[in-house]
C-alpha cells in the first residue's frame, strides 16, 4: 500500500498577500491622481491670485495720496493690518505724520504740561484725603 499523498505547497503568493498588494497598488495609484488633480487645482488658485494681486496694485496705484492725519492713518493702518503688522500703532504713527507742525507742537506741549502737573494733582488728592481722615476723626472722637 502506498500512503496518501499530502496536497502541494502553493508555489505563488498566497490570495491574501496578492489582495494586500493589489489593494497597496490601488491606494498608490488613487494617491498620485488625486495630488495630481490637487496640484493642478493650487495651479490655478495662484494664478487667480496673482491676478487678484495685480488688479489690486493697478488700483491703489491710481489712489492718490492720503491727505491729513485720518487719510494717512487709515492707509497706513491698512497697510499694516494686510502685511500682517499692528494696525493701532501703524495708524497713529500715520495719524502723527499727518499732523500740522504747528499742532504737533501744541501735543507736545500739552504732554509736558502734564508731566509737570501731575505730581501736583497727586499731592493735591493725598492733601484732600488726609483732611477728610482728620475730619472723620474727629467727627468720631467728639461724638
Amino acid at each position: 500500500m502506498t500512503a496518501p499523498h499530502a496536497p502541494a505547497a502553493p508555489s505563488g503568493p498566497t490570495l491574501g498577500a496578492s489582495l494586500g498588494n493589489l489593494l497597496r497598488a490601488a491606494a498608490g495609484y488613487a494617491a498620485t491622481r488625486a495630488s495630481g488633480r490637487v496640484g493642478k487645482v493650487v495651479g490655478r488658485l495662484e494664478g487667480v491670485a496673482e491676478d487678484v494681486t495685480e488688479e489690486v496694485e493697478e488700483i491703489a496705484d491710481g489712489v492718490t495720496e492720503p491727505q491729513g492725519a485720518v487719510g494717512t492713518a487709515v492707509t497706513q493702518g491698512v497697510e499694516a493690518a494686510v502685511s500682517g503688522g499692528n494696525p493701532v500703532l501703524a495708524g497713529l504713527k500715520g495719524a502723527w505724520q499727518g499732523l500740522d507742525g504747528k499742532l504737533k507742537v501744541a501735543i507736545v506741549l500739552g504732554l509736558v504740561l502734564l508731566l509737570l502737573l501731575a505730581p501736583v494733582v497727586l499731592v493735591l488728592l493725598l492733601l484732600a484725603l488726609l483732611v477728610a481722615g482728620v475730619v472723620a476723626a474727629v467727627r468720631s472722637a467728639t461724638r
